[in-house]
């Protein structure tokens, strides 16, 4: 920066030779410039200068006042100490949420850790389930090869079966008829009426179930239904010697004679038979002489038939 000093110089004329010479011309003003450059660092140590002299003034009231400044202007101290009060606070809000982010880094460090090793579980976990799938795979290979092969066992045991029903059903037609059992139904037994002439009597045919016999065997009781309500009563007795015939739908015909216990037949086969009453001495027998039953093979019980005779 540099500072110009201008002056004006009074500069008197020549006078001519002629006539003119006597007569006085006024002066010529002329303006010059001079020029005084100074540095910047003559200014800036001038400021400079200032400063320091405020600073050193500010230092001697301090000690004067004992330690203390005093300003005239307390409105604008306490503006000032609101902002720094808020400058402060500021700082402080920085630096929590310095710290607030900090931690969320941390914490999202830890997360991904986390998430890593839960990618890397399930992809374990995936490797397991196809390997079991594949195993899962090859063991219902075998069952359903296990199924197949116990098809064909089922099928050649249901033609055994069948083969062996056949066998005892001949067996049952050519063999003499086997002796009631210890559990056979009790009935008493009565004789024969006395009279010459026969007595003509209706037959009412009825078919119950019986724990007490085995489940393939069937035993035929005939009784004189005294007060007609087609029930073996304690009073009513059985009638001994009538011929009953068991017919299967396949095979050949089984007669027994009734006995105290009536007429058992054992160890039948699965199937459908036909109950008929031949003959009975002393009587003449009209009604129903006969009725169908059927021999299941997973009966729980025998089956008794109670041929009730009701006189005319």
């Amino acid at each position: 920066m540099s500072v110009q000093q201008e002056h004006l110089t009074m500069k008197q004329s020549p006078l001519s030779d002629h006539a003119e010479a006597q007569v006085e011309k006024p002066p010529k003003l002329e303006y010059s410039v001079k020029e005084a450059d100074e540095s910047l660092e003559a200014y800036i140590s001038a400021i400079s200068g200032a400063i320091i002299g405020v600073l050193a003034t500010l230092l001697v009231l301090y000690i004067l006042n004992g330690g203390t400044l005093r300003f005239t202007n307390p409105a604008r101290l306490t503006a000032i100490e609101a902002s720094l009060t808020r400058v402060d606070e500021n700082v402080g809000a920085v630096n929590q949420n310095v710290e607030t982010v900090a931690t969320r880094l941390a914490a999202l460090e830890g997360e991904a850790g986390v998430i890593s090793q839960l990618q890397s579980s399930l992809t374990d976990l995936d490797a397991a389930l196809n390997s079991a799938m594949v195993a899962q795979g090859g063991r219902m290979d075998s069952l359903d090869e296990s199924v197949a092969a116990l098809d064909v066992t089922r099928k050649n045991f249901d033609a055994f079966t069948a083969a062996l029903a056949a066998a005892l059903s001949e067996m049952n037609t050519t063999a003499a008829p086997a002796a009631a059992p210890v559990n056979a139904v009790e009935a008493p037994a009565v004789a024969a009426p006395a009279t010459a002439s026969p007595i003509a009597a209706r037959v009412t045919p009825a078919v119950a179930a019986h724990t007490d016999l085995a489940a393939d065997a069937v035993q035929v009781i005939l009784f004189v239904d005294a007060n007609g309500d087609g029930a073996l009563d304690d009073s009513e007795t059985a009638l001994v010697g009538a011929a009953v015939t068991l017919t299967p739908a396949a095979g050949e015909a089984i007669s027994l004679d009734s006995t105290e216990s009536g007429a058992l037949f054992a160890a039948l086969a699965v199937g459908e038979y036909t109950v008929s009453v031949d003959e009975i001495p002393g009587y003449t027998l009209g009604g129903e002489t006969s009725t169908t039953l059927s021999v299941e093979a997973d009966a729980a019980a025998g089956q008794v038939v109670y041929f009730a005779l009701a006189a005319e």
